[in-house]
C-alpha cells in the first residue's frame, strides 16, 4: 500500500460475493500478518481452527491440540506411549500419523508413532514400520505416508529413494531401497545389470537364491503397487461417481475440520439437495484453498449414493470422463 503497509485478501467470497480483507499494522511482520489473517478469515467463513493437532514449539516437541483462533496450546494428544521430537502427517480425511522418537533426545531413542483417528479418538500402533526408519527420514520434508481410510496397510516413501509398507493388523513391515533391487541383478564379475547372468546363477538353486527370489517378488509387487496407486484412486473415484445419482445441490454450510493438506484446510461441507421429492442434506469432506471461490449458497453438482447416504463433488471434467 502507499503507506508501506501490507493487505491480505481472501480467495473465498462471502454470501454477498465479497472477499475478506485484512490491512496490516505499521511495521507488522509478514508472518504475524498471515497468522492474524488466517484467524480472521476463518471466523468470517465459519471455519473451525479451535482444535488442530500440531507439534508443540517447546522441547521435547510433542504433538498437542492447538487453538489457532486464540493462539493457545491445549492438552497433549493422549498417545499410548510418549512420542518426542514429533512430526504430524495427514493420511486421509479422518486419520493422521504422529511419528517421532521414543526418547526426548532423538539420538538416543528409536523411531515410533501412532495413527490417530480424529473422528473416533482411537490410536493404532505404527511402530512396526517406523522402527525400521532413521529419525532423519521422519524430519525429511520429502518423506510421505499414505493410508486409505478403513485399510490396515500403511505405505511409506522418502526422498532417500526408499519405499515401505506395513500391515498394521499383524504388525509386519518391510522397507526397501532401489539399490537393493539393482544389487540382486549384478554379477560378481560385471558391474552392469545382466538378467541373463542372474538367471543362470539362479538356476543353480539353493537357500540363498530362494531367499533372494522371495525378496525380489515382494519388492517388485510393492513397487508395482506404488505405480498403480494413482490409477486405483482414479478408478475408486469413478466408481464412487457411478454408484450414485448425479443431482444439483447448494452448499448449506462450510466448516474447517482442523486437518491440513499442504497447509490447505480440509473443509466439511453440508450440501442441501432434493432427492425423490424430499429435501435432504449430506456431508462431504474436501481440501480447499483460501483462493477457492466456493461459498455458502453456491450451486454444486454431486453424485449421491442413496443406499449409503454418501456423496462426492463432481466437476465438468468428471462428466467428460464418464
Amino acid at each position: 500500500m502507499k503507506d508501506n503497509r501490507s493487505a491480505l485478501v481472501s480467495g473465498i467470497l462471502d454470501k454477498a460475493g465479497k472477499p475478506a480483507v485484512l490491512v496490516g499494522q505499521e511495521d507488522e511482520a509478514s508472518f504475524a500478518l498471515q497468522d492474524r489473517a488466517s484467524v480472521q478469515f476463518a471466523k468470517v467463513f465459519g471455519f473451525n481452527n479451535a482444535k488442530l493437532v500440531r507439534v508443540h514449539d517447546d522441547y521435547p516437541g510433542i504433538a498437542a491440540f492447538y487453538n489457532r483462533n486464540e493462539k493457545e496450546w491445549g492438552a497433549a494428544v493422549p498417545v499410548p506411549k510418549p512420542v518426542y521430537q514429533a512430526r504430524v502427517f495427514l493420511l486421509n480425511d479422518d486419520e493422521l500419523l504422529i511419528a517421532g522418537s521414543t526418547a526426548e533426545d532423538e539420538v538416543e531413542g528409536q523411531v515410533t508413532g501412532y495413527i490417530f483417528n480424529e473422528r473416533t479418538g482411537q490410536f493404532q500402533d505404527a511402530s512396526s514400520l517406523l522402527k525400521q526408519l532413521a529419525y532423519d527420514h521422519i524430519k525429511d520434508t520429502d518423506t510421505r505416508f499414505y493410508k486409505q481410510s478403513g485399510s490396515s496397510t500403511l505405505y511409506y516413501s522418502s526422498g532417500k529413494q526408499e519405499v515401505g509398507a506395513a500391515d498394521l493388523e499383524i504388525g509386519k513391515a518391510n522397507v526397501y531401497t532401489n539399490q537393493q533391487v539393482e544389487g540382486w541383478l549384478i554379477t560378481d564379475n560385471d558391474t552392469r545389470v545382466s538378467l541373463v547372468s542372474f538367471w543362470n546363477y539362479a538356476k543353480q538353486g539353493g537357500g540363498l537364491i530362494i531367499n533372494w527370489a522371495v525378496w525380489v517378488v515382494i519388492t517388485l509387487a510393492m513397487l508395482l503397487g506404488f505405480a498403480i496407486i494413482p490409477r486405483k484412486l482414479m478408478n475408486t473415484r469413478r466408481k464412487q461417481i457411478l454408484s450414485g445419482q448425479i443431482v444439483q445441490g447448494n452448499i448449506k454450510s462450510m466448516q474447517e475440520t482442523g486437518l491440513y493438506v499442504n497447509e490447505q484446510p480440509m473443509v466439511r461441507f453440508v450440501v442441501e439437495f432434493v432427492d425423490e421429492g424430499r429435501l435432504k442434506e449430506v456431508e462431504i469432506k474436501q481440501v480447499i484453498s483460501f483462493l477457492s471461490p466456493l461459498k455458502v449458497g453456491d450451486p454444486v453438482q454431486i453424485s449421491y449414493n442413496r443406499k449409503k447416504h454418501k456423496a462426492v463433488f463432481i466437476t465438468e471434467e468428471d462428466l467428460r470422463q464418464l
